[in-house]
């Protein structure tokens, strides 16, 4: 067993926070409500092929830059969990 998965390549040196944050807008609008992983997949055709993405820090840093101006929301659920009769938080962005 492995620890890490394997090498994907460089890490992207520039970050593409316009498209970024039209991404995340477009996602929310879309979807209403969005967890990380769904935002971080809207985001996943901005990175150049062969480069490793920074997605979550940018999707991170959009959903804070848009909290601080009163753009989004964050909620927490309750989703099933793993065992049967068990669930868990999952926090969402939610847009305004």
């Amino acid at each position: 067993m492995q620890p890490f998965r394997k090498h994907r390549g460089t890490v992207a040196q520039s970050i593409p926070w316009a498209a970024g944050m039209e991404a995340v807008l477009e996602a929310l609008e879309r979807e209403k409500a969005c967890g990380i992983g769904a935002l971080k997949n809207a985001t996943a055709s901005l990175w150049p092929d062969g480069k490793a993405p920074q997605k979550d820090m940018m999707v991170y840093e959009v959903l804070r830059a848009l909290a601080q101006d009163g753009q989004v929301r964050f909620e927490n659920r309750r989703v099933p969990g793993v065992l049967e009769g068990t669930d868990a938080p999952f926090r969402v962005a939610i847009g305004i």
